[in-house]
This record gives structure tokens, C-alpha cells and sequence, in this order.
């Protein structure tokens, strides 16, 4: 089975999710082009990789997602050459391809930076 490589990004202009290849053109300027070749200027710190990987639901997991599994909540991370899952309380992590199938997508950091306060 081929990975697939591809890359999310939100736009500087409006308030919009654009899916596709990375290009770098400086360090001031990301751009993400989609499948009709078409170049998005999006915000540098909302780029996330896709995983390769889907959630229970078949929703694809992408760095920087908010995923839940049973009522914890885990961020989804690139370290050490592998995507895992962080959890928000502890700081545990693990290896997401050993877990991603129990896993919902619910959000992710750039929209939903209030669900990464850690409950007490």
C-alpha cells in the first residue's frame, strides 16, 4: 500500500481549510495546491501532514487533530519519525498507527484551541 502524501493548510484570507501538495516558495509565503493545480496562500503554523491513516468514522487524521477515544482527548503529532497521539492531561504518548482505529477526529488546534486546556 503507497502513503499518501499530501498536506492541510488554512488560508490567510478566509476562513477556509485547503487540502493538497506543500510548496515553500520563501520563508514568508506557504502555499498548498490542490488536485486542479490551483496555488492557496495558507498561514505557515496550520500546515499539518496527513497521516495516511483514517478515524473510526473514515475521517482522515491529519497533524495538528484533536482526536478522542472513549472521553480523553489526544493531539496528533510528528516526532521521532512517526505520527502519535499526545495525550493533553499527561503528556503520554504512542505510536498513532497502533491506536487509530478506536480514534475520532473532533477538531483540530488551529479551530478549536480551547479543547486543549487540560481538564482538572
Amino acid at each position: 500500500m503507497n502513503r499518501v502524501i499530501k498536506f492541510r493548510g488554512k488560508s490567510v484570507n478566509i476562513n477556509k481549510w485547503y487540502y493538497g501538495d506543500l510548496t515553500i516558495n520563501s520563508t514568508v509565503y506557504t502555499w498548498i495546491r490542490d488536485k486542479l493545480l490551483d496555488d492557496y496562500e495558507v498561514i505557515n503554523d496550520t500546515v499539518g501532514q496527513f497521516t495516511g491513516l483514517k478515524d473510526k468514522n473514515g475521517i482522515e487524521i491529519y497533524e495538528g487533530d484533536i482526536v478522542k477515544l472513549c472521553k480523553y482527548k489526544y493531539v496528533i503529532e510528528y516526532s521521532e519519525g512517526c505520527f502519535n497521539i499526545r495525550d493533553l492531561k499527561s503528556n503520554w504518548a504512542d505510536c498513532l498507527e497502533k491506536n487509530y482505529k478506536s480514534l475520532e477526529v473532533i477538531g483540530n488546534i488551529h479551530d478549536n484551541p480551547k479543547w486543549l486546556e487540560v481538564e482538572e
